[in-house]
């Protein structure tokens, strides 16, 4: 524990609190760093096949790549830092120094946790969008409303992360003297009322929009099933009725494709982020006695760790990108691919 307690971004609570026990740091460091290089692995993976084929350059392949350059912004510039923390001697460096690394820590993982939720609300309400449209039509989501998503993600997710260094809210060390993140636990009116804007904006409000979403994806599908079954009993007279519905059936069945690989990605945010909300709201507003070093560091690593489990989840579950890399591992020496017939754009998305 550093006996130097006076530095503005470490809280006073935690010198009546043991340190972690040296074997804790050393479990911490062997997952971020098994974090880091699998992380950046599979993000870079995901990008470079974005960038690769253009047919993966879909609608919802873009809040996608958006959600995946968050997450490798997290890998790149925050968990190096994690790792110094828990190796280098940081008392031996100036405070400023210290305060200087601290927010820059807090602030890259508050603005890839902020993109991060949002990009996922996206994504759900325009899957919402496609598959409840009735007509059976184009059905194909529309990429200004993902470009624009894009680009009002960075920016709300960028000033509500750069909030804190401005004075409204407050970044501190938590108890295991590794991970920087929010205040949670000093009540003045300033620091709570950004913890309740961050609780409401990026957490309360998205899975609100989330499980509508999909609740009106589910709805719209089992309609979409009854109106099946009712065209099918009347085959004889409605050929080409059926046709139609066999043809929308199709195209929907897909939209689910879609829709089922997003809410796996949603889950894991949901629990990833979960426990820092829960912390957070304990130490605001109830008996946070019981949080020790220890409850502080395990929200942080959940959400470290969900930079990893989003690229693996688009690269194991979505058929398009599994066939790209396949096209790309299987070729003969002179350069042509083996398996033509995986050169065929997937129509999941």
């Amino acid at each position: 524990m550093r006996e130097n307690s006076n530095i503005t971004y470490i809280l006073p609570r935690w010198e009546h609190y043991p340190p972690l026990a040296t074997e804790t740091y050393i479990v911490i460091v062997v997952v971020i760093v098994l974090t880091l290089i699998v992380g950046t692995l599979g993000n870079c993976t995901v990008i470079f096949l974005f960038a690769k084929y253009k047919s993966l350059r879909t609608t919802p392949n873009i809040l996608l790549l958006n959600l995946t350059v968050a997450s490798l912004l997290m890998c790149v510039f925050s968990m190096p830092i994690i790792i110094v923390h828990c190796i280098v001697d940081q008392p031996n460096y100036q405070d400023q120094v210290q305060a200087f690394v601290c927010n820059g820590d807090a602030f890259t993982g508050a603005f890839v946790g902020f993109s991060g939720i949002l990009s996922v609300t996206a994504l759900a309400i325009d899957r919402c969008n496609v598959i409840s449209r009735q007509n059976g039509g184009h059905r194909s989501g529309s990429k200004k409303f993902s470009y624009c998503s894009t680009v009002l993600i960075f920016i709300i997710s960028f000033t509500s992360a750069l909030a804190p260094l401005l004075g409204f809210g407050k970044f501190v060390q938590d108890g295991s003297e590794i991970f920087c993140t929010f205040d949670f636990f000093t009540r003045s009116v300033n620091n709570v009322m950004y913890n309740v804007f961050i609780q409401l904006t990026f957490f309360v409000v998205p899975l609100i929009a989330i499980v509508t979403s999909y609740t009106c994806i589910y709805l719209t599908v089992r309609k979409h099933e009854r109106t099946f079954f009712k065209g099918n009993k009347g085959i004889e007279n409605q050929e080409c009725s059926l046709r139609r519905i066999c043809k929308e059936r199709k195209q929907v069945k897909t939209e689910v494709k879609i829709a089922k690989v997003t809410v796996i990605c949603v889950s894991v945010f949901c629990i990833s982020w979960f426990p820092y909300a829960m912390v957070a709201l304990i130490g605001l507003f109830g008996d946070c006695e019981g949080i020790d070093r220890m409850v502080t560091a395990l929200p942080a690593i959940f959400a470290k760790v969900s930079t990893v489990l989003n690229p693996l989840i688009y690269v194991i579950l979505q058929g398009q990108f599994k066939k790209k890399i396949v096209l790309m591992l299987y070729r003969r020496p002179d350069g042509v691919r083996l398996l033509s017939t995986t050169e065929q754009t997937s129509t999941i998305m």
